[in-house]
């Protein structure tokens, strides 16, 4: 596992190369960075705090395993997990509405 100092910021496409790696320690890195972001995105969706924390797990797992998919020359990381996270939330709410 690499350990990072908290001032440290890496790019996103070291990010990726090191989840795919399976380094823990970026996948937590991934996640401090743009949870909070991706909630907001999936709250303004879902209009429910409950639900929208289960998306945002949902969310990260989709993430983690499509991860070796991601291509970084196409799209920031970024918008990549917001559209994984915008398809989870309107999943949640159309299971809501059966």
């Amino acid at each position: 596992m690499i350990a990072y100092p908290e001032d440290t910021r890496i790019s996103d496409a070291e990010l990726c190369l090191l989840i795919q790696r399976g380094e823990k320690n970026a996948a937590e890195i991934l996640y401090d960075t743009y949870a909070g972001f991706l909630f907001l995105s999936i709250i303004r969706i879902v209009r429910n705090k409950e639900l929208a924390k289960r998306v945002l797990e949902e969310t990260f797992k989709k993430i983690w395993h499509s991860i070796p998919d991601y291509e970084i020359d196409k799209e920031r990381i970024y918008t990549w997990m917001k559209a994984i996270a915008y398809d989870s939330a309107k999943e949640a709410l159309s299971q809501l509405n059966k």
